[in-house]
């Protein structure tokens, strides 16, 4: 069943999952030994943990909270418009985030369409040396453009890899390199997974983490892009891509980049290039030690299932006579032959339910009716 409380606990789960991101892709150390594996692994089961927030009868365990919670709950129910309507806090909030949603949605939306108009309108250069560079290394489904108008090499597109280049006067060895780096993103399915958390910052627009944990998300993509192209790369072929991205570095220049492009590197971002650098020569990676961190994860997603943090509010002594608790130590539920389930306290029949609901949802049910 879907508690919204389950929801809320997963989204501070997921900015937290941000925020450790955050300060482990700047820990080149770490990256060496564990690569981006477990990082991404973070990311995708924080984001799934939104999208199905549930809880597990028997299993997820309630911490009640006696203050934080009960306090943030009575102010959201503020009324905010005296009268005879009763308009609380939160219903006013929900408003102002749905808005939020479509303004945000639609300055994406606008944005795309800009960039795709700018793409249109570049100065397209021959391009018969890149494309057969491209076949000759087996590149399926994929559209190379050169044009004076970009300044860096970048890729989009999720079912057709658009390269696009700038005309520099290459080696073949570096447009190899180029192409196989743009290529390897593509193939990674970067596209999808930027457009992913793009439309998550459009869905939590209020929240900061979000917006600047895209500029890590780009880094990280970069990262894991090296870690596939250096993987089975002796130490004369890396060297041979490191001085590529060097020579393109040292000729590119800060410039337009598209909504959902992965660029070759970021120009105004010097300690990511050294970054880079450092773990494609790193020799520390580990299978064993990736394997284990992703398997914390996947632990960490599945314990965030079995505990969920919801407010607690005493009973009030006025009505502490006339009220009882509805535990599944004390209840039951019983399916008669009818499909009717009927509830009993402390062995008194209490009543009876056409389908099981909250607070009935955690009895233990007896089928009498077969």
């Amino acid at each position: 069943m879907i508690i919204r409380y389950s929801l809320i606990n997963a989204i501070v789960l997921f900015n937290l999952a941000m925020v450790v991101v955050a300060l482990l892709r700047h820990k080149t150390s770490y990256l060496a030994r564990y690569t981006t594996t477990a990082l991404m692994s973070l990311l995708l089961f924080g984001a799934i943990r939104i999208f199905i927030p549930i809880s597990i009868p028997y299993v997820t365990f309630v911490v009640n909270s006696y203050d934080l919670f009960p306090y943030i709950e009575s102010f959201l129910r503020l009324d905010v418009m005296p009268g005879n309507s009763r308009f609380e806090l939160q219903n006013a909030l929900l408003a102002i985030w749905i808005v939020g949603i479509v303004v945000a949605g639609l300055r994406t939306v606008q944005k795309i369409k800009l960039f795709r108009f700018i793409h249109k309108t570049y100065n397209v250069i021959d391009n018969m040396r890149e494309s057969q560079m491209a076949r000759n290394l087996n590149m399926k489904r994929v559209n190379i453009t050169v044009s004076s108008d970009v300044s860096v090499p970048y890729v989009t597109g999720v079912l057709r890899a658009k390269i696009y280049l700038p005309p520099l006067v290459l080696t073949d060895s570096e447009l190899e390199m180029i192409l196989r780096h743009e290529y390897q993103h593509f193939k990674s399915g970067d596209a999808l997974i930027k457009r992913f958390y793009l439309f998550l910052s459009i869905v939590f627009w209020w929240n900061p983490f979000t917006h600047i944990f895209l500029r890590d998300l780009d880094c990280l993509l970069e990262i894991r892009c090296d870690a596939a192209m250096s993987k089975n790369m002796t130490h004369d072929e890396k060297a041979r891509y490191l001085r590529t991205l060097l020579s393109i570095y040292r000729r590119s220049s800060n410039g337009f980049e598209s909504v959902g492009a992965s660029t070759l590197f970021r120009t105004n971002n010097e300690k990511l290039i050294v970054q880079r650098f450092k773990l494609i020569t790193s020799e520390n990676k580990s299978f064993v030690r990736q394997f284990l961190s992703v398997m914390m994860v996947v632990f960490l997603f599945l314990a965030s299932y079995m505990v969920i943090f919801q407010p607690f509010y005493p009973i009030s002594p006025e009505y502490e006579g006339s009220v009882f608790a509805i535990t599944p130590e004390n209840s039951l539920i019983v399916l008669t032959a009818e499909g009717i389930y009927r509830i009993y306290i402390d062995g008194v029949f209490f009543g009876e339910l056409t389908e099981i609901t909250i607070p009935f949802d955690g009895l233990p049910i007896v089928d009498e009716s077969r």
